[in-house]
């Protein structure tokens, strides 16, 4: 209960961050889309990473079994949102810099790229706590090394997928305000 609230708290508070890039930029959108992308962005941002959990959980569980952690159900629950908590807060302490480069950049394309380091940054420090969460679960004799790369292959290819399906975080100051943009490639493509 309680990292679920915190994880959904510090998502928004770091979307609405991401969304406010407009407002800070002085871009051709009026004030009343901008704040606009302020809300949608602040509801993107924990949709990504709830959505990426609901994606995720099932084949993580079934595979638990063929490492032989024997973890229950609610025991990797609790370890995927307790480091899901531990993500979004480390993602949220990188706020005021984020606002910080908001102010000072004029480049639409280095705040993409900060957002994106500030997610990989804080995606790091959630599943190095996740991979200590499982080394103190797990049986003794057994390894929680195949689990955690399997957790970090599919939180990085579903997570970054389903951000540029969710896209845009961060408005192109260029462009008129939208909630989706068409679909597109994917992000390996486009890296």
């Amino acid at each position: 209960g309680i990292f679920f609230r915190i994880g959904l708290i510090t998502c928004a508070l770091y979307g609405a961050v991401m969304g406010a890039t407009n407002l800070l930029q002085g871009s051709e959108l009026d004030l009343v889309h901008k704040f606009m992308q302020i809300g949608v962005t602040a509801l993107k941002v924990p949709v990504l990473f709830l959505l990426t959990c609901a994606i995720v959980l099932p084949p993580i569980y079934v595979s638990n079994a063929f490492v032989g952690s024997k973890l229950s159900f609610r025991q990797m629950l609790a370890v995927l949102l307790s480091s899901l908590a531990v993500t979004t807060t480390v993602l949220a302490s990188m706020a005021t810099v984020a606002l910080f480069f908001s102010l000072t950049s004029q480049s639409y394309d280095f705040l993409k790229l900060l957002h994106v380091l500030f997610f990989v940054y804080a995606g790091l420090s959630g599943l190095g706590y996740q991979r200590r969460c499982l080394r103190e679960l797990m049986p003794p004799g057994t390894s929680s090394g195949g689990l955690w790369v399997l957790w970090l292959v599919l939180y990085m290819f579903v997570g970054t997928q389903l951000a540029w399906v969710l896209r845009p975080f961060v408005g192109d100051p260029g462009t008129h305000f939208q909630v989706f943009r068409a679909r597109t490639g994917n992000f390996y493509e486009s890296v």
